[in-house]
């Protein structure tokens, strides 16, 4: 598998960055300097994180490092100041593997058996959902097969039907899930497809009211009132990649489709749909609300 993505953040003294990197054929990874604004580029590494070596020939945005190595790098960016401006120091960017509990749970099952979804007030389903996923290493295939294949019989199970489903959301914590393509055809069957190491990297600066729901979270009798509908932004651009390896860019404009992927997104993030209310009490109620749940 090649090209998976995912993000580091940097900051510098006069402007933001972004230093993301892009995996190829498992052995190496690509840093890129996201969000430059001009000036002349200087990437160095440090064995110790003191002392630092300029990287031969390496000026431009992009480096690429293999995957074992153990040094530390940072960017040196002269803009015209008087001063040059040095990026915080990057390492350890290989995402970590799938941990033995994980694996444990995905392999709990085969294709063909619907996994446990999280309930958001229970617990440690609360805790899981409410937790930053881990992006994803490329390499293991075999397992990450098996998560994708056993989400989607999760996502179509008739009984609980839905138009989209995030690891997070059966006990794994990791960043990837599938949504369901509204604006791809057949129009009465929309495929549904699955995005790995997702990113949104920008949108509309308008929003809709949408009707929104999860899985996740259960209504009916003896579970609270929620809102029933968000704000979205009306488009989004968004980068991921596919099981084959696949690097995907691409703007959705279509309303409910982006709604989806931004839904999914969140749960990445450990945000519920219910966060984008503008209830500033409406966690403490449903914590409250999960405390007394049996």
């Amino acid at each position: 598998m090649t090209n998976l993505k995912y993000i580091f953040s940097i900051f510098f003294s006069a402007f933001f960055l972004t230093v993301f990197s892009q995996t190829l054929k498992c052995d190496s990874v690509v840093l890129y300097l996201e969000g430059y604004q001009g000036g002349t580029i200087q990437w160095q590494s440090s064995a110790d994180g003191t002392t630092w070596t300029d990287v031969s020939g390496e000026d431009t945005v992009n480096i690429t490092v293999p995957y074992s190595n153990t040094l530390t790098y940072r960017a040196v960016v002269i803009d015209g100041s008087c001063d040059p401006v040095i990026s915080s120091p990057i390492s350890n960017f290989t995402p970590p593997a799938f941990t033995q509990p994980e694996i444990d749970t995905i392999n709990n099952g085969d294709e063909n058996t619907f996994m446990r979804v999280m309930n958001i007030y229970l617990q440690p389903d609360s805790a899981i959902l409410r937790s930053v996923s881990l992006p994803i290493m490329p390499c293991d295939t075999t397992t990450l097969t098996h998560l994708m294949n056993r989400m989607y019989k999760t996502v179509r199970n008739p009984a609980h039907p839905g138009v989209g489903i995030a690891a997070p959301q059966v006990g794994i914590n990791r960043r990837a899930f599938w949504i369901q393509r509204y604006d791809k055809l057949p129009a009465n069957n929309p495929p549904f497809e699955f995005y790995i190491n997702p990113r949104i990297i920008a949108h509309s600066d308008t929003t809709f009211l949408d009707p929104d729901g999860c899985l996740s979270v259960p209504t009916g009798s003896g579970y609270p009132v929620l809102v029933t509908k968000t704000y979205r932004w009306i488009w989004v651009l968004v980068e991921y990649n596919l099981i084959d390896g696949t690097f995907i860019c691409e703007k959705i404009v279509h309303p409910y489709t982006s709604h989806i992927f931004q839904h999914e997104y969140d749960h990445l993030d450990g945000t519920m749909y219910f966060d984008h209310s503008g209830s500033k009490n409406l966690r403490i109620v449903v914590h409250g609300y999960t405390e007394t749940v049996k």
